[in-house]
């Protein structure tokens, strides 16, 4: 067995409002298809079509855009599929030898991946100066916090005419992350990669410390307690690290049911105005991390 663990807090249980301890490694990533240019646009008298509807600004429904399901069956060479991404270590890796597989398995499609920066951050605005020039990848694999603005932008294709134009249903897959990625029913990803958050800790550090390493901490109140029996047994100066991405404090209080902006946390189907997280379980949240960092159990990053 490592001498390291992880803990999921797919459901954090909590031992007071806003007490969880969900934080750790994840991200939420999406292919989304970008139509009017390359690959992803088009579309035939022999392409499949839709009778579904999606949400326009303002709320207003608007017909689904045609999805060109036949398309391939009239081509006369090759289609490349230009891709554009930002991952990196083994998942870029993976994603390679994916593509390659795929590659060398058919003929009618090449798929072609670009690296676009090395953040999510980086790839959106590359993304957000091509949009002027409509110079864009045919899909895109950007993540969680990006959806309304790609479904805003007018550039994606939502997967939900091409599901309509095959006839297939979303039933096999999991109902929370399709209506996540939904508005107005309509399902805009081609796919979604859905991570959890994690707490890791150090097995031997709870050792050193007589605490039970096969007991993780599950509330706030817990994380507290340990960190100090740790520091105490002098195993470490500052038992707990936190990183400080603004992600991972809205995943805390999402966690705990909080909404952080208005029109239904950002997916109703109106404008989206401001920010609601101004609670009491945010309060306690930050409170907590600061009492942390200033007793010197917590070092923030």
């Amino acid at each position: 067995m490592s001498d390291s663990a992880t803990v999921s807090r797919t459901s954090p249980r909590v031992g007071s409002r806003a007490r969880s301890t969900r934080w750790g490694a994840g991200a939420f990533a999406l292919a989304l298809i970008v139509s009017g240019c390359g690959g992803g646009s088009g579309g035939g008298s022999d392409a499949g079509g839709s009778s579904g509807t999606q949400v326009g600004q303002g709320g207003a429904p608007v017909a689904l855009p045609t999805c060109p399901v036949g398309a391939f069956e009239k081509a006369t060479e090759p289609t490349e599929v230009l891709v554009w991404y930002e991952l990196s270590g083994k998942t870029e890796t993976t994603l390679k030898a994916l593509v390659d597989t795929y590659n060398g398995s058919q003929t009618k499609v090449k798929v072609r991946v670009e690296k676009q920066g090395a953040s999510y951050k980086e790839l959106l605005r590359k993304f957000e100066e091509a949009l002027p020039s409509k110079k864009l990848p045919d899909m895109i694999i950007t993540e969680d916090t990006t959806f309304r603005f790609m479904v805003d932008s007018d550039t994606v294709l939502p997967a939900q005419a091409c599901f309509d134009a095959e006839k297939m249903s979303t039933d096999g897959f999991v109902k929370t992350a399709v209506s996540h990625y939904s508005l107005g029913g309509v399902l805009y990803p081609a796919s979604a990669s859905i991570s959890d958050v994690l707490t890791y800790y150090n097995r031997s550090h709870f050792r050193q410390a007589g605490l039970d390493p096969d007991k993780a901490p599950t509330t706030l109140d817990e994380v507290r307690t340990y960190a100090e029996k740790i520091k105490a047994a002098g195993v470490v100066d500052k038992p707990v690290v936190l990183k400080m991405a603004s992600w991972f404090i809205e995943t805390q209080l999402t966690g705990d049911k909080q909404p952080v902006v208005d029109n239904s946390n950002g997916a109703g189907s109106g404008q989206t105005t401001q920010a609601t997280f101004d609670t009491d379980e945010t309060h306690q949240l930050f409170a907590w991390i600061k009492k942390m960092t200033d007793d010197g159990l917590l070092q923030a990053v």
